[in-house]
């Protein structure tokens, strides 16, 4: 009986453990996808014109 407690004591310990670190890793995955992203600026400059050589 003894070892039978044990290991469920083991099995609490370790399924406490695994959805501490699970519920974990979906809060900082959640956090990341509602921050809002930098903008992205594209500056458009026409091409330099073609010098003489020389």
């Amino acid at each position: 009986m003894q070892k039978s407690s044990t290991d469920i004591l083991c099995w609490m310990i370790a399924t406490t453990i695994g959805l501490f670190f699970g519920f974990g890793g979906l809060f900082f995955m959640m956090s990341n996808t509602t921050k809002r992203p930098a903008p992205i600026v594209i500056y458009a400059q026409p091409p330099a014109p073609p010098t003489a050589p020389g």
